[in-house]
């Protein structure tokens, strides 16, 4: 664990240091769970009254007025809280130790081309015409298909799988085993099925029933930005003709499956348990909560925001911030909820007027 003075802290955050700026720490920590050596964030009113009841000597926080009163031996003000959080975990996150280096365990192919100051853990494989950046760091198990390029600067964790002919930019950092470049999910009949009858009928007339299915090959690849962070045991479809593709800035959650011909812009923001259905494009800076489903071949505008579990089955214009499923309007989502709750209440004064009328219930 790294160990900083307030005064470095502080450089680091941008803030400024009231009290004694030599204090070693060594770690940041809750109000209620801090040590003597661990920093704590106390933006908000409700955790700096709780500093008085804390082991914790020195605390961010967002103004310096009584300071002195909170039982801290020194405290940091800082202009922007709600970066607080973010730069102060970036600052005591641990390092992960790589290797300066090829592992002598992984097999490297002798056309593949690997920039200055990378690292290759265990057990890797890098094959043919594949391009990795300067610095960087491969973690072990990890599989890097012909003709890929991976950006410089990069992180991928353990158990990463990258297919072939796909493009990764700057500063990428994926975790533990996910897959990009794997083949869609795409399969047709000889035949009309079910499916089809579905599709054009709604479910009304359903004549046929589903026969063999023929593979639809993905010959298409996936291109990625800079700046993406990808979760772990997330699984990114190649495209069946063109690539798949995720915009700049980006950055994906946890079992995340994005399907083969997907778009999606720059900046947007994709909670976990997300699925998204081949050929759907997502404008810029959309953010989608966990469980965010997506319909094949829809679009999705700019700065649209869908709360959690909303399923998306039709084209959702820019700026709109959506629940619920079918997707509706936030406020006309919460209006439905709330008449649903009603519910049982207005089929019992149905059923008693029913009684008064004389009628069966």
């Amino acid at each position: 664990m790294p160990i900083f003075t307030v005064s470095e802290i502080a450089h680091s955050l941008n803030g400024e240091v009231f009290g004694n700026p030599l204090i070693e720490l060594r770690g940041l920590a809750s109000v209620e769970s801090a040590g003597h050596d661990q920093i704590v964030l106390a933006i908000k009113d409700e955790y700096r009254q709780r500093l008085r009841k804390s082991k914790a000597r020195v605390a961010i926080i967002s103004n310096a007025d009584g300071w002195d009163t909170l039982g801290l031996e020194a405290a940091i003000v800082i202009d922007n809280p709600r970066m607080g959080l973010a730069l102060s975990t970036q600052l005591f996150q641990p390092k992960f130790e790589f290797s300066q280096g090829i592992h002598p365990s992984s097999y490297i192919s002798q056309s593949a081309l690997i920039e200055e100051g990378c690292s290759i853990g265990p057990f890797c494989y890098i094959g043919d015409n594949v391009h990795i950046g300067q610095k960087t760091k491969i973690a072990d198990h990890v599989s890097i298909y012909s003709d890929s390029v991976i950006g410089q600067n990069g992180l991928l964790n353990s158990g990463v799988r990258v297919g072939s002919h796909v493009s990764i930019g700057d500063f990428f950092k994926c975790h533990a085993n996910t897959v990009i470049g794997c083949d869609g999910f795409s399969f047709e009949t000889k035949e009309q099925g079910s499916i089809d009858d579905v599709k054009e009928t709604l479910g009304a007339g359903v004549k046929h029933t589903q026969s063999n299915y023929y593979k639809v090959y993905s010959l298409g690849s996936v291109r990625i930005g800079d700046h993406v962070e990808i979760g772990a045991c997330t699984a990114i479809d190649r495209g069946t003709l063109i690539a798949t593709s995720i915009g700049s800035g980006t950055k994906l959650d946890n079992l995340v499956h994005i399907a083969h011909n997907v778009q999606i812009g720059r900046d947007c923001l994709i909670c976990g348990q997300v699925g998204i259905a081949g050929s759907a494009k997502l404008g810029d800076r959309v953010v989608f909560g966990g469980q965010v489903g997506v319909k094949d071949h829809i679009k999705v505008g700019n700065d649209v925001i869908a709360g959690g579990a909303t399923k998306i089955f039709s084209n959702v214009s820019a700026g709109k911030i959506v629940m619920g499923s079918p997707a509706v309007e936030m406020t006309h989502n919460i209006a439905i909820y709330k008449a649903l709750r009603k519910l049982p209440k207005l089929l019992q004064k149905v059923k008693l007027l029913e009684q008064k009328l004389g009628r069966p219930g």
